[in-house]
């Protein structure tokens, strides 16, 4: 399931004592399991959070890129920081404006990675 973080700092959610959902900016592939164990946690915050559009919950998600308009594939790509889900569309996609775009994406992450 996606979730969009759509603020600029890392957003965590406690699940239990030693877990913790943390949400990075932009788009987080995020475990159904992991994301109803958060949201029963932290209802109120979640809510509140949902509600303001500070984050966005993909309830729908894609089984890939390729099941998303070109256009909304790179906003998608544009917004998303999480290096492992940015390589994962890179094997699967096929469109040019696509790919070149996840490049793009890619790089920016390693450059303020590294």
């Amino acid at each position: 399931m996606l979730v969009n973080n759509k603020q600029e700092s890392i957003v965590c959610f406690p699940i239990d004592s030693e877990k913790t959902l943390q949400l990075i900016p932009g788009v987080n592939d995020v475990r159904e399991d992991l994301r109803n164990a958060a949201l029963q946690r932290c209802k109120k915050q979640a809510q509140r959070m949902i509600d303001q559009a500070l984050i966005v919950v993909e309830e729908a998600q894609p089984v890939s890129l390729g099941d998303l308009t070109q256009g909304r594939a790179v906003a998608l790509v544009r917004e998303t920081l999480d290096e492992k889900l940015l390589k994962t569309w890179k094997g699967l996609e096929t469109r040019k404006g696509v790919l070149s775009e996840i490049g793009k994406q890619l790089a920016k992450v390693a450059v303020t990675e590294g």
